[in-house]
């Protein structure tokens, strides 16, 4: 069974767009390039936009698990 897992990052006023840089530049090929990471996107509100997602979708809880492990 998959495992779908949603973040909610919440920034301070105008931070949004420096955390949105960071996160493609450190974190997308981290995960994105594990075993059973099948989708690892970062979304932004249009209404609100100091608040940010991210949703990850795994193949399967061992996958996800495993991902921890090594990303600690």
């Amino acid at each position: 069974m998959s495992v779908r897992v949603i973040t909610h990052i919440q920034t301070k006023p105008g931070a949004a767009e420096d955390f949105k840089v960071t996160w493609d530049r450190k974190r997308y090929d981290d995960v994105a390039g594990l075993p059973g990471c099948d989708q690892y996107e970062l979304f932004q509100s249009a209404l609100e936009p100091e608040r940010l997602y991210i949703l990850e979708n795994w193949e399967s809880r061992s996958a996800y698990l495993s991902a921890w492990k090594i990303i600690r």
